[in-house]
């Protein structure tokens, strides 16, 4: 009998500790997957370093992005949520999700594309797009009713 073999990824930012992402991290997270698709594991066990799983995307990355060209810069950060969201979608595999702490806007969004998530005692998760004034990320909008139904994703306070 043959054990199934598994790949595992482990995000980890040295220098920011609560786990946000860049459009540098979602491009290493889509080479990731990439190279997990192209191996021969059966699944991908997808965790990270830290008390935190992921606390979106990174503000102050975005903010200084877009003082310079706000339309070039809104276009490659789109494009990189775009196909980081895709990756997801269009993984063969199963993904596991091990939750640590906390996983907040496109962390959280991105948690119902995947087949399994465990999360700790200590996980949470947020998605604080309406009180940003921002639209659901991840394919939330249609996952989160899809698996809480219609009426419990209008109690669920999105802030």
């Amino acid at each position: 009998m043959l054990t199934p073999t598994l790949t595992i990824y482990t995000y980890a930012r040295q220098k920011i500790p609560s786990s946000r992402l860049s459009l540098q991290i979602m491009k290493e997270v889509c080479r990731a997957l990439g190279n997990a698709a192209a191996d021969d594991s059966k699944l991908l066990l997808l965790s990270s370093v830290g008390t935190v799983f992921c606390s979106g995307l990174e503000p102050s990355y975005l903010i200084g992005r877009l003082s310079t060209d706000r339309r070039k810069e809104s276009s490659r950060i789109a494009e990189a949520v775009r196909d980081f969201v895709l990756a997801f979608i269009h993984f063969k595999k199963p993904i596991v999700v091990a939750i640590n702490g906390p996983a907040l806007g496109l962390g959280a969004s991105i948690l119902p594309l995947c087949d399994v998530v465990w999360a700790s005692e200590r996980a949470w998760f947020q998605t604080p797009c309406a009180a940003l004034h921002l639209t659901p990320s991840g394919c939330s909008s249609y996952t989160f009713p899809q698996i809480l139904g219609v009426a419990l994703v209008g109690l669920i306070p999105l802030i």
